[in-house]
């Protein structure tokens, strides 16, 4: 995300861990959302500015990954429509 202005928040995201793929090893295990999935915590990127950086984020990504909306709840209380697992990088099930 260096380069891009934006900002990071707390957010959640219901889905299952999985410990797979180059993130897994460097603490940001893949995600994969589920309505009745556990309570994934970390965090949202917001900008304006995201859409001219797609090819180059999903080039980072790689094979495995497929950018997607998602809801997340931000900071504990209102829902968000997200794009991408790029964007939520998961820290720990609550």
């Amino acid at each position: 995300m260096k380069g891009i202005p934006g900002s990071w928040e707390a957010a959640t995201l219901r889905g299952t861990l999985l410990q797979e793929g180059w993130g897994a090893a460097m603490g940001c295990p893949g995600v994969v959302p589920t309505e009745d999935g556990d309570e994934v915590e970390g965090f949202v990127f917001s900008s304006a500015h995201l859409a001219s950086h797609w090819p180059r984020l999903d080039a980072f990504e790689g094979e495995g990954y497929e950018r997607a909306s998602v809801t997340v709840r931000v900071n504990g209380t209102h829902d968000v429509e997200a794009y991408g697992i790029s964007v939520f990088l998961s820290t720990h099930v609550t």
